[in-house]
């Protein structure tokens, strides 16, 4: 298992180029802030094992309870202070990459 990290990069634009946020309206642009995130584009069937606001329950599926217990261990040995969600990705020959996931964060401070 691992994150579709090879050949992702940092980007980032002029912000004078980005459009200024619409008033009141829902904000649809493309581009929100200067710097980004790009990743490589995956090809194939993915299956989604955990959403934003629901955990894994992935059953008996030897896959599925890998990452599951993945999951479950980052915030074991976080002090649940990190909680991965959006789990989801694309099984390739002998490894999930995983792609999208989201990751949310407490602190005390």
């Amino acid at each position: 298992m691992r994150f579709n990290a090879i050949g992702t990069f940092i980007g980032m634009v002029n912000p004078d180029k980005i459009q200024p946020k619409p008033d009141g309206l829902t904000d649809h642009r493309s581009l929100q802030y200067p710097v980004f995130l790009a990743s490589p584009f995956l090809t194939g069937a993915f299956h989604k094992y955990s959403g934003s606001e629901q955990t894994g329950h992935n059953g008996l599926n030897g896959l599925g309870a890998a990452v599951d217990a993945f999951a479950h261990h980052v915030v074991v040995d976080s002090g649940k202070t990190v909680l991965l969600c959006d789990l989801q990705g694309i099984f390739q020959v002998i490894m999930l990459l995983l792609f999208l996931t989201q990751i949310h964060r407490h602190s005390n401070r």
